[in-house]
C-alpha cells in the first residue's frame, strides 16, 4: 500500500475510517481523497464543511455575493443619472430643448477630453470629426478650431485642415472653454 505524505510537512498521512479525507497528525493539515486514495486537494475546515454539506452553504454565499454589489451599482448610478437630470433641469427651468442640447455639449466635452493633450495626427482627427459632427447639428451654437493662428468656422476650411494634418506626426491639442465650461474651441498645434 502507498503511503500518504502530507505536502505542508512531509510526514505521515493518517486516512479517516469513511476513506474520504486523510489528515497530519504533525501540522492539522486535512486533504479529500480520491477513491484511488491520491489526494484531490488540500482542505481546510472551512472547504470541508461546505463540501461535505454539498456546497449548499458556498453557494447562497455566492449567489448574495454577486447580487448585492449588482444591486449596489444599479442603485449607484441610476442615482448619479437623476442628479444629473435633476441639476440640468432644474438649472434650465424644465426645457427639455435646452436640457438636451447642454447633454449634448457636456458629452462632446467628455469626449474631447480624451484627446486633450500630445496626440498623434489619428486622434487630432478624430476630435475634428467629433467637432464636424456636434457643430453640424448646432449651428447656433458653433465650436470653432484655431489652427496656425487662424480661428476656423467653415466646416470645407476645417476639412482641409484635416487632410493637411492627417499622418503628420505628433500635435498638442488645447481646448478653450465657455462660462459653463463646455469646449468652445479647439486648439492644433504643431
Amino acid at each position: 500500500m502507498k503511503k500518504l505524505k502530507c505536502e505542508s510537512c512531509g510526514g505521515l498521512l493518517n486516512i479517516e475510517e469513511n476513506g474520504e479525507y486523510a489528515y497530519c497528525d504533525y501540522c492539522k493539515t486535512k486533504y479529500k481523497l480520491n477513491e484511488d486514495k491520491t489526494i484531490t486537494f488540500k482542505m481546510d475546515e472551512n472547504v470541508k464543511d461546505a463540501f461535505d454539506k454539498g456546497l449548499k452553504t458556498m453557494g447562497k454565499v455566492s449567489v448574495l455575493t454577486m447580487i448585492v454589489p449588482i444591486f449596489v451599482f444599479i442603485l449607484a448610478f441610476g442615482g448619479i443619472v437623476f442628479g444629473i437630470y435633476k441639476a440640468v433641469s432644474h438649472q434650465m427651468k424644465d426645457d427639455p430643448i435646452t436640457i438636451n442640447n447642454n447633454f449634448e455639449k457636456e458629452s462632446l466635452t467628455s469626449t474631447l477630453e480624451l484627446y486633450k493633450g500630445t496626440k498623434s495626427s489619428m486622434f487630432v482627427s478624430l476630435a475634428i470629426d467629433e467637432i464636424i459632427t456636434y457643430n453640424k447639428k448646432h449651428t447656433n451654437d458653433i465650436i470653432t478650431i484655431t489652427y496656425e493662428g487662424v480661428k476656423l468656422v467653415d466646416t470645407d476650411k476645417i476639412l482641409e485642415i484635416k487632410k493637411k494634418i492627417s499622418n503628420a506626426g505628433k500635435y498638442e491639442i488645447l481646448y478653450d472653454y465657455d462660462e459653463n465650461g463646455y469646449v468652445s474651441n479647439m486648439t492644433i498645434q504643431k
